[in-house]
């Protein structure tokens, strides 16, 4: 029985198309396979791990969404000035993102690398 991990931007709930496309492949698999999803965290809300359809899914964070997370915990009280600086970081968060996109050599997201890469590491040594 192999074990397969997947890692895709986003999964259940909040699916995208590759999302979709792994789902299904996911559905041909898990029978005969251990199948585990790695995925970014888009919400503060998510369980780090959960199941979803008897797979495992394995959520990471990066130093920048964990610092998104915290200021939406403190929206939930719903200010509107909260609620204007929350747009404000979201859209600041977004600016830096695609501005990075165009002005460096490589396009990477080092620090979403190095969260998948500690999350495959966790999975392998909880096979063992």
């Amino acid at each position: 029985m192999a074990h397969i991990v997947f890692i895709v931007g986003s999964y259940h709930p909040d699916f995208q198309a590759v999302g979709v496309c792994v789902r299904n492949v996911v559905k041909e698999l898990k029978n005969n396979h251990i199948v585990k999803i790695i995925s970014q965290k888009k919400n503060f809300d998510q369980k780090n791990k959960e199941k979803f359809e008897g797979v495992e899914i394995n959520r990471v964070q990066t130093n920048i969404t964990g610092y998104k997370f915290k200021l939406e915990k403190a929206l939930n009280k719903r200010s509107k000035i909260l609620n204007i600086l929350s747009s404000f970081s979201n859209y600041l968060s977004r600016l830096i993102n695609f501005s990075k996109f165009f002005l460096s050599k490589v396009i990477l997201q080092n620090d979403i690398v190095e969260a998948y890469l500690n999350e495959l590491i966790k999975i392998d040594q909880q096979k063992k």
